[in-house]
């Protein structure tokens, strides 16, 4: 979230200072790109948002399948295909200890909330 008002500050700052030392043709073109890029890390940031949450979401179903198949197949006791299961369950848990670690961060506006209702695959 500070990101996200650090760029819309720096942009706003930016075009600002643009038309107040418009008589300074000096600081005029660098300003106008200052206040250019600041606008277009923000749009980026505001077009990146809603994608990154459309993946993580469909990874945290995939993780849900991943706990579903292992329920199912713990009672069968084929021992080649508790091995494969095991491995996809370290990856899974490994995912998602990332992810709730990095929930906590500045990059955590990108994490949807439920991501925290998920417990680890035992």
């Amino acid at each position: 979230m500070w990101l996200l008002i650090a760029l819309g500050v720096g942009c706003i700052v930016a075009f600002a200072l643009c038309r107040i030392i418009s008589e300074w043709s000096d600081l005029h073109l660098p300003l106008f790109l200052v206040g250019g890029c600041f606008g277009m890390g923000l749009l980026l940031f505001l077009l990146f948002l809603p994608i990154q949450k459309y993946q993580i979401n469909g990874e945290i179903a995939e993780f849900n399948s991943v706990q579903q198949t292992l329920e199912c197949a713990r009672g069968r006791g084929n021992d080649l295909e508790n091995a494969a299961l095991q491995q996809k369950v370290i990856e899974s848990n490994k995912w998602l200890a990332n992810l709730q670690y990095y929930e906590t961060t500045i990059w955590g506006l990108w994490i949807p909330d439920k991501i925290n209702e998920l417990k680890p695959i035992k």
